[in-house]
């Protein structure tokens, strides 16, 4: 039996890709046995995720599903990405994960840990010179999906058509720009996904890293959303290079 812990982190993960994903025009999200394909039909790889959706059976059964998905990947024009949630993984294959993805021609791009906190670890250290700012207007929305690309390496208008949208900005979407001297330098932002506070979308610029901003702006971000929603626990993928800023907010 999977950890609850597990399925509940890999839910949360689909339908805030689902949330986003479904404000751009063009989107194709399709549910099917063990796979949930989240397509934009951007040249954004980040916003063009297919899951394996459920616990994997088996060898063969990965197989059935690669098959499936690469044949979709195939007829498509643009560039996806594969999740697989390694708790899906039967023990018997999960040293052999690379190898059998590689088979399907397909190649490891990073790990996610899945992380939740039901209270967040105050946040104390006094940062002077970062304000702030909720997300209120498609400028600032559009500050706050460049900032995302240039973390991730992506071309500069690669969150534009999510980020740049009216409908980006509701009422189940906390979003804060962290400014110094008056220039946007880093976002957090906390979604609320049917009873549930999803942390997603968190970035800082490259100069202006390791300066505790990110934590800051996320925790604005969560803190705003536990005051509106009333909702306490919070879940989270991190990346490596993150996974030491959400220990120290209270993520584990």
């Amino acid at each position: 039996m999977l950890p609850q812990e597990a399925i509940e982190s890999n839910e949360q993960l689909i339908k805030a890709y689902k949330s986003c994903v479904s404000l751009i025009p063009q989107n194709e999200i399709i549910d099917m046995e063990g796979i949930s394909i989240v397509g934009s039909n951007t040249d954004s790889i980040m916003l063009n995720p297919i899951f394996i959706s459920n616990k994997i059976r088996d060898e063969a059964d990965l197989e059935a599903r690669l098959k499936t998905i690469v044949g979709y990947i195939k007829k498509s024009e643009f560039p996806w990405m594969v999740i697989v949630c390694e708790d899906f993984l039967p023990e018997a294959i999960k040293s052999r994960c690379n190898e059998i993805f590689a088979r399907h021609e397909l190649g490891f791009l990073l790990k996610m840990v899945g992380m939740a906190a039901d209270k967040l670890v105050p946040f104390e250290k006094p940062i002077p010179e970062l304000e702030c700012r909720l997300i209120e207007n498609v400028e600032m929305g559009i500050a706050a999906g460049e900032i995302n690309a240039i973390a991730r390496n992506l071309p500069l208008d690669s969150f534009r058509q999510i980020f740049g949208r009216e409908e980006f900005l509701n009422e189940k979407l906390f979003a804060y720009l962290g400014y110094v001297e008056d220039k946007p330098v880093c976002v957090g932002t906390t979604v609320e996904n049917e009873g549930k506070l999803y942390v997603v979308w968190i970035a800082t610029l490259p100069e202006y890293r390791n300066k505790s901003y990110a934590k800051k702006v996320v925790w604005r971000s969560l803190e705003t959303a536990r005051e509106k929603t009333s909702i306490s626990s919070s879940v989270l993928h991190a990346t490596e290079g993150g996974f030491s800023l959400y220990k120290k907010l209270g993520y584990s």
